[in-house]
């Protein structure tokens, strides 16, 4: 049956319009984006000059700025401001214990960073509208921690922990090719990079973990693993990625 009448959809001539891009995914050159999970923590390398900015995703959520020196000493002064904590939130969730924070652990073990007696900036609230940023100049190079502090929720309540947004603006744009790694989840027994437009394969042990860095952003990857037993059999099944992903959630 045909229908009519003012409550069918006019139609246009011509192409479709392009649907509405809401947020970019791509960054300008010299901008980075790190995201910080509520009760987590992150270790970003910081240069003179650099502009950095903390925004509230959703809302409610403190955060707490650490800056170190060159040398591992605590100076909020490099942001270009005062502290006004002491860094209770952070130095909370490396006593909690979580595992999540192992890599965050390391990585401040490896920069001989102390966090004993440091003090923090802290900003945002249980207030803090979602969306709202704060921003700071790098005065001097070092290193910055950034965490998203808090507790566990109450069941009569609303106040999780959500995730930070830190976006860096580089004074110096870093060529491409010369980005620095994250820290390795563990002491790394292999590090093997795999140039663009070619593929590598290595053996690994059961109970081995594999971390698959992109190091520029941007690069697709195809990851295949074999059973070594059924390989020396003739039998060359790889992972069934989907499978795996559905079955394990």
């Amino acid at each position: 049956m045909a229908t009519t009448g003012k409550n069918y959809p006019a139609v246009t001539s011509g192409p479709p319009r392009p649907s509405l891009i809401l947020q970019p995914g791509l960054l300008l050159p010299g901008m980075e984006r790190y995201h910080v999970p509520g009760l987590g923590a992150a270790l970003i390398e910081i240069e003179a000059g650099d502009r950095v900015t903390v925004r509230n995703l959703e809302g409610g959520q403190p955060c707490e700025l650490v800056a170190f020196d060159a040398a591992g000493k605590a100076d909020p002064g490099i942001l270009g401001t005062r502290s006004n904590s002491d860094a209770a939130g952070l130095k909370a969730l490396l006593v909690d214990g979580d595992g999540s924070l192992q890599a965050f652990r390391a990585g401040l073990a490896r920069r001989k960073l102390e966090l004993g007696r440091v003090e923090a900036v802290r900003f945002f609230d249980g207030a803090t509208a979602a969306g709202t940023e704060e921003s700071f100049t790098v005065t001097r190079p070092g290193t910055l921690v950034v965490a998203a502090p808090g507790a566990a929720m109450a069941i009569d309540s609303h106040d999780t922990s959500t995730p930070l947004a830190v976006m860096i603006k580089r004074a110096t744009i870093r060529p491409a090719g010369k980005s620095d790694l994250p820290d390795p989840l563990a002491d790394p027994l292999l590090d093997l990079r795999v140039k663009s437009k070619t593929a590598e394969s290595f053996f690994v042990k059961a109970g081995d973990y594999i971390q698959i860095i992109d190091v520029d952003g941007r690069q697709c990857t195809d990851f295949q693993c074999f059973s070594a037993r059924k390989l020396d059999k003739g039998r060359d099944l790889a992972l069934d990625v989907t499978a795996t992903r559905s079955l394990m959630g």
